[in-house]
């Protein structure tokens, strides 16, 4: 493997651990303490325990039967993804899946913020939000909904993996009222919509860019780095400054906000004096992929 994707994937595995360390932590020390349930699928795990432990006696309570339920049902997710998404994706969300599973029965259950439950909505949405977002960040997810999301957003491009997280959490937490009472409901489903709103504020591709590049250097190397290290398209345009009447290429690109990143340093590296204007949350139909 190349030095550079190296030392790439070294990163991503980082970032890895450190969202799923962040998950963990939102869910055990705010989120479990308070009463509260987590959406998506270890939501639904957390419900399967309440019946079979809490309520049935089926299962005996010496440890915490959610981790074995959520790894079991992302089992087949895991398949589904190997087959339609990026394998060093599904390599990347096995970890994560593996390292979040581990810091949950590890990490205490124990509330930082006593019985204060707005706090614990906020803090705990922010802070496992912030870590699913990293994680999407890093090409991986937390496994469960976060799977489901990033395949449905790849084919419907005005789909995010919050709302998808959302949409399925708004069923779910119906499925909570009735079972339970209405205040564990109400402020599971607050903790969620903040959770959905950091996670999608923390994950890049879900937010793309319009970049135009006015430059006088030699385009062809530019184009070539761009479109051999981003995979972006690059549509070229012969133009000429309204002061100076000197002709100068435009370049006209869409890509993620994550990829913008990317993009600025290699303009930088072919024209450090070019001219570029980047127009946030560009709304992009047709022919335009969304990545992971």
């Amino acid at each position: 493997m190349d030095k550079n994707l190296l030392y790439g994937e070294i990163k991503r595995m980082g970032l890895v651990m450190l969202g799923a360390a962040m998950y963990a932590v939102g869910v055990n020390l705010f989120v479990v303490p308070a009463g509260f349930f987590n959406g998506g699928v270890l939501g639904l795990c957390q419900l399967l325990k309440v019946i079979l432990v809490d309520w049935m006696h089926l299962l005996p309570d010496t440890f915490d039967l959610t981790g074995v339920l959520y790894y079991l049902m992302n089992a087949p997710l895991l398949v589904m993804a190997w087959l339609r998404v990026d394998r060093r994706f599904v390599v990347r969300t096995l970890v994560s899946v593996t390292t979040m599973s581990l810091l949950m029965s590890v990490i205490p259950v124990k509330s930082l913020l006593g019985t204060d439950a707005i706090t614990s909505c906020l803090v705990g949405g922010l802070v496992a939000g912030s870590g699913t977002g990293i994680l999407l960040r890093a090409g991986a997810t937390g496994g469960g909904m976060d799977i489901v999301g990033v395949m449905i957003t790849q084919k419907q491009h005005d789909f995010s993996v919050g709302r998808v997280n959302l949409t399925f959490n708004v069923v779910l937490y119906l499925l909570f009222l009735v079972l339970f009472d209405a205040q564990t409901a109400i402020y599971s489903a607050i903790y969620s919509a903040i959770y959905s709103i950091a996670l999608d504020r923390l994950h890049y591709q879900n937010i793309n860019d319009e970049i135009i590049v006015l430059t006088k250097a030699p385009i062809e190397p530019l184009k070539q780095e761009i479109l051999k290290t981003i995979g972006r398209g690059v549509t070229t345009l012969n133009a000429s400054g309204g002061y100076t009447g000197e002709p100068v290429t435009m370049l006209y690109i869409i890509a993620s906000k994550y990829e913008t990143l990317q993009l600025r340093t290699l303009i930088h590296k072919y024209d450090p004096h070019a001219f570029v204007t980047i127009k946030e949350h560009a709304n992009v139909y047709g022919n335009f992929q969304k990545r992971i």
